[in-house]
């Protein structure tokens, strides 16, 4: 009963999702590169602070401008900052990263929502965000595990690298297959 434009937006999510593991792999690696476990704690506040600053104002823009062109700037800067944690040598560069993934995190929480939204029919919106949320949510284990195989399997870049060629992916399928 869900539109084409939904369903095709749910699959993008899914595997956008593929790459967004559990954030104890970052921490892990911030702890690997020696940042202490107070240090840890102040990461997470520059992260809350930027997101809780940024989610507002991007979600009213959405409003204004469109929310596609958001979507995709969030999900390309989410590539970019782990693709930067992956090559990140010194802990130093955590400060600023953590930045930058609180406002991906404030350019497409409430966007992506809207979108879900935006596509859904009248009588199934409250549906379709349920389905939403269950993607999202049940795809974090499955992410997970794959981050901690590449971890143990491969090296501490390797989920860093698989999430943002899964943010890439998921950017180009918004830009050729989801309606504006």
């Amino acid at each position: 009963a869900l539109p084409k434009p939904l369903r095709t937006f749910l699959l993008i999510t899914f595997i956008f999702a593929l790459g967004n593991y559990s954030n104890l792999f970052i921490v892990l690696k911030a702890h690997e590169l020696g940042l202490v476990p107070i240090y840890l704690i102040l990461l997470y506040g520059v992260f809350n602070l930027t997101h809780a600053l940024t989610v507002y104002p991007a979600s009213r823009l959405s409003d204004r401008i469109g929310r596609r062109g958001l979507l995709v700037a969030g999900y390309l800067l989410f590539g970019f900052t782990f693709l930067a944690f992956s090559f990140a040598t010194s802990a130093a560069w955590y400060w600023p990263l953590f930045a930058l993934y609180g406002l991906y995190l404030g350019l497409t929480e409430g966007v992506e929502k809207a979108l879900v939204s935006d596509f859904a029919p009248p009588d199934l919106k409250a549906t379709a965000q349920g389905l939403h949320a269950t993607v999202v949510s049940a795809t974090v284990l499955p992410a997970s595990v794959l981050a901690g195989l590449l971890w143990i399997y491969v090296d501490s870049a390797a989920p860093f690298y698989f999430s943002s060629i899964t943010a890439f992916g998921a950017t180009m399928l918004l830009l050729k297959r989801l309606p504006r």
